[in-house]
């Protein structure tokens, strides 16, 4: 029995020792960095192991001092600027983040006694900045895991309201660092994050607009239309004055078919901005695919009077006069009266005429635009125009042996 005894009171001894030992190496680390001489080395090399030594690393002091040694390279980083103060200011953080779990946690009568938050916050609360301006550079150089890194770390420390007094509303520094946080998380590539971040700036007083137009385009990389199209028109009813947001769901319900509602937007972004030659040469377009050739021609010529020389609107223009003699070519063939018919082809000939100037026109805008080399080549078929028939077709085979890849062979590469 009293072998048992010794035996036990020898491992407490140790255990108590060993203890000692290393919130000696704590003790020892602090004085490197409070002292006059302070050598920031020194007190690293003593903090490392007591962070990972069982005896000392669940002791709110460890995390502190290791925390303080950080603050101190930082500070005489900031004082020289040197950059590795960034560095330090987030490690100083990330020890300090630790430090306030353990500090406010309830002691084993319950109650909370918090010994170091107060020396923290007096440290933090004007120096936290750097954990910003640290993601701005990181940011600018196109570092943008490590721009997130440390705009984390800043919304962290302000949200945690521990460290540092949490940012009032509309505090506009918070929330530009909340912004730029979701630009890095977009600029990763890590959409389900950024979409994150950008909903919870949606209320927010910095860059709205844009907050919605990256929501957006987020949704979109990830294929779900319906939030998509939510947030565009959740953006249209905050933000109705702005017609990129219109243009936008335009565009989204053009790529998903939906060309009522096209039409109806598009009616809506006219008003807005009547001279539009591409919103005007789009409404055209979908009248022409209804078959209303009618209200297609009318919607071309408005786009023309805004743009006489926009290769689109007349390529469109001589389509449809061209697809109108197609149509009209295709009724007269039941006509079995040779005298009747060409009678009634000189209209169609006619179509093929007004179609013509549309296409020479876009040619002289555009001279190597396919579309009016085509559309061009088949008139002159049609007019029975050969000379300029045959000039139009060498300037077709020109063009596409120019776009055709060249494959180069050489034996050499095959040795």
């Amino acid at each position: 029995m009293k072998h048992k005894i010794t035996y036990s009171l020898l491992l407490l001894l140790f255990f108590s020792l060993s203890t000692f030992a290393q919130m000696s190496n704590v003790y020892q680390a602090r004085s490197w960095v409070t002292s006059a001489k302070k050598d920031i080395s020194k007190a690293r090399s003593l903090i490392q192991p007591a962070l990972t030594n069982k005896s000392s690393k669940d002791e709110t002091e460890t995390w502190y001092v290791a925390g303080l040694i950080e603050f101190s390279s930082f500070e005489i980083n900031r004082d020289s600027k040197n950059k590795d103060m960034y560095k330090d200011i987030l490690s100083t953080y990330e020890y300090w983040k630790r430090t306030t779990i353990m500090d406010i946690a309830p002691n084993e009568k319950g109650k909370i006694k918090p010994k170091y938050i107060k020396k923290i916050s007096t440290m933090m609360s004007p120096n936290y900045v750097y954990l910003a301006y640290a993601g701005e550079e990181a940011y600018n150089n196109k570092n943008y895991e490590e721009a997130h890194k440390y705009f984390n770390a800043y919304v962290d420390v302000a949200e945690d309201g521990v460290m540092v007094d949490r940012p009032k509303k509309g505090d506009k520094v918070f929330q530009e660092v909340c912004f730029f946080r979701a630009l890095s998380a977009m600029q990763m590539g890590n959409q389900k994050l950024a979409i994150a971040y950008f909903e919870n700036l949606k209320d927010d007083t910095y860059k709205p607009q844009s907050v919605y137009a990256c929501l957006c385009t987020e949704y979109e990389k990830i294929g779900d239309t319906i939030r998509w199209e939510e947030t565009l028109r959740e953006a249209l009813q905050k933000f109705p004055d702005n017609l990129d947001y219109t243009k936008s769901l335009i565009n989204f319900y053009i790529l998903s078919n939906q060309k009522g509602k096209v039409m109806t937007y598009l009616n809506k972004a006219l008003k807005m901005e009547p001279n539009s030659v591409p919103m005007w040469s789009m409404k055209g377009e979908i009248y022409e695919e209804y078959g209303d050739l009618k209200n297609a021609k009318t919607c071309y010529e408005e786009a023309l009077r805004n743009s006489s020389e926009d290769y689109s609107c007349l390529v469109n223009m001589g389509r449809l006069y061209y697809n109108m003699a197609v149509k009209e070519n295709n009724e007269i063939n039941a006509i079995k009266g040779r005298k009747e018919f060409e009678s009634a082809y000189k209209d169609v000939e006619k179509m093929y005429k007004n179609a013509l100037p549309y296409f020479e026109k876009a040619y002289q805008v555009n001279p190597e635009g396919r579309e009016a080399l085509m559309g061009m080549s088949g008139i002159y078929y049609k007019l029975n125009m050969g000379k300029q028939y045959e000039k139009v077709e060498k300037e077709l085979r020109a063009l596409d042996k120019k776009r055709r890849p060249v494959v180069s062979f050489n034996p050499a590469n095959n040795e």
